[in-house]
């Protein structure tokens, strides 16, 4: 086999693996995810926690400037 055949089959083997890889990873959290047993957001309430959170980054950002 080819070296450019060799690289090919590698750099294709290791996609492959990271790709499983990232699906593993997503499976776990979608599992983790709907095995959490806290109750659900409303969106209202998921809205005002990302804001809280947004607010949190801003203020952190703007004191590590400084």
């Amino acid at each position: 086999m080819s070296e450019a055949m060799c690289d090919a089959v590698r750099v294709w083997q290791r996609r492959r693996f990271e790709n499983a890889e990232r699906l593993n990873t997503m499976r776990t959290r979608i599992r983790r995810s709907l095995d959490d047993t806290r109750p659900s957001l409303a969106a209202e309430e998921a809205e005002a926690e990302m804001d809280r959170f947004m607010k949190s980054q801003e203020k952190a950002s703007r004191n590590a400037a400084h």
